[in-house]
C-alpha cells in the first residue's frame, strides 16, 4: 500500500466516481481505476461496490477511508513542519558560549530571535572556550561564541564584538582605602581567576599581569566567571573578569573595581565560530547566525566601535 494509492482511493470515495477523481488528480480514468484495483488486490478486500459509474465504499472501504483521512492529515502536518524547517522557523539550535565572560553577551545577541522564531528551541551551554571550540568541531554544538581568535583552520571564525576586562575586589578590600592601586600592591595578593591551564582567558589575564611586572599568586582557578565573582565577594582573592559580567554587582556594591596603575588589560575579541566543513547547517541555524551578526553590529554601534565599557565608573571607598 502506497501513499499515492491512498490519495487516489480517498478521492474516489469522496467524489463517488472514478471520472470525478480523475479530473481532480489530472489523471486518466483507466489510471485511476488501475490504482484502485491494485490497492484492493494488495489488501485482499473489495473497497467499492460498483453500480454503473457510481462507486460506493464497502464496509472495508469506509474503514480504510477513515485511516486515509488520518494519514492525509499527518502528511499535511509533516509537509507544513518541513516548510517551517526550510524557512528557518522550526528546529533546535545548540549554542555554546564561553563561561568566562562571553555568556553575559547572549541576552543582547539573542534578543528578539525567540519572538521572531517561536518554534525554534535554543539550547545554551556555557563552558570553557576550549570545550566550546571542541564541541563545534565535533558537531555537538551548532554555533559557538568564544574568545578569539581561535587559530583553528577547521573553524570558520567571525569577529563580533570586543570586550573590556576589569580587576575586581571585595568592597572592603584594604587596597581600596589607598589613593591609588599600583601593580606592586598586587604581588602579595591572592588571585581568583576564571579558567584552567588550557583556558585562553586565564592565559590572557596572567599574561597581562606578568607583562605589568606581577606574577600572580593564583589560589583558585574556577570554571566560570560566576564562580569567580562569588569567590571574590567572599574575600578569597582579587579577580579579573569581563566588565559586562559585573555590571549588577558593581551597582549593588557587592563587588568593587579600581584601575591599577601600570596594568593594561587590552580589549578581547568575541568571535562566532562554525565548523568550516558544514557551515551554519540548518536553515534555523543560518537564521540565528544572521540575527547575531545584526545584533552584534547594533551593539557595536551603541558602544563605539564595538568596545564594551559596561563596568561603569571606578568604584570603591575612594572612588
Amino acid at each position: 500500500m502506497r501513499l499515492h494509492q491512498l490519495e487516489v482511493f480517498a478521492l474516489v470515495c469522496e467524489q463517488g466516481s472514478v471520472s470525478a477523481a480523475a479530473r481532480l488528480l489530472r489523471l486518466s480514468q483507466p489510471a485511476v481505476s488501475m490504482q484502485v484495483r491494485e490497492l484492493e488486490r494488495d489488501l485482499g478486500v473489495a473497497l467499492f461496490s460498483r453500480s454503473g459509474r457510481r462507486m460506493t465504499p464497502t464496509e472495508a472501504g469506509r474503514a480504510l477511508h477513515g485511516y486515509a483521512a488520518q494519514i492525509r492529515g499527518t502528511v499535511a502536518e509533516a509537509e507544513a513542519a518541513m516548510a517551517e524547517h526550510r524557512a528557518g522557523q522550526r528546529g533546535a539550535i545548540r549554542i555554546g558560549a564561553s563561561a568566562t565572560g562571553v555568556v553575559y553577551y547572549l541576552p543582547a545577541l539573542l534578543h528578539g530571535f525567540r519572538a521572531s522564531h517561536p518554534q525554534v528551541d535554543l539550547r545554551v551551554e556555557a563552558d570553557l572556550t576550549e570545550r566550546i571550540r571542541e564541541g563545534v568541531l565535533h558537531g555537538r554544538i551548532d554555533v559557538g561564541l568564544i574568545w578569539g581568535p581561535s587559530h583553528d583552520e577547521r573553524l570558520r571564525e567571525e569577529p563580533l564584538l570586543t570586550a573590556s576586562f576589569v580587576p575586581i575586589f571585595p568592597p572592603q578590600h584594604r587596597l581600596l582605602q589607598q589613593p591609588a592601586v599600583r601593580v606592586a600592591d598586587l604581588r602579595a595578593e591572592p588571585f581568583v581567576l576564571p579558567g584552567d591551564d588550557s583556558s585562553p582567558t586565564l592565559r590572557y589575564i596572567v599574561g597581562c599581569l606578568r607583562e605589568a611586572g606581577c606574577d600572580p599568586h593564583v589560589v583558585m582557578g574556577l570554571r566560570s566567571t560566576e564562580e569567580v565573582k562569588q569567590a571574590v565577594a567572599a574575600g578569597l582573592g582579587i579577580g579579573v573578569v569581563a566588565a559586562r559580567a559585573v555590571r549588577f554587582e558593581l551597582g549593588a556594591r557587592a563587588l568593587a573595581t579600581r584601575p591599577v596603575d601600570g596594568l593594561t588589560l587590552p580589549p578581547r575579541s568575541i568571535v562566532l565560530v562554525l565548523r568550516r566543513a558544514s557551515g551554519p547547517g540548518s536553515a534555523a541555524t543560518a537564521a540565528l547566525v544572521e540575527h547575531v551578526r545584526h545584533a552584534a553590529a547594533a551593539e557595536a554601534g551603541g558602544n563605539g566601535a564595538g568596545r564594551d565599557d559596561g563596568a561603569g565608573p571606578p568604584s570603591g571607598p575612594s572612588a
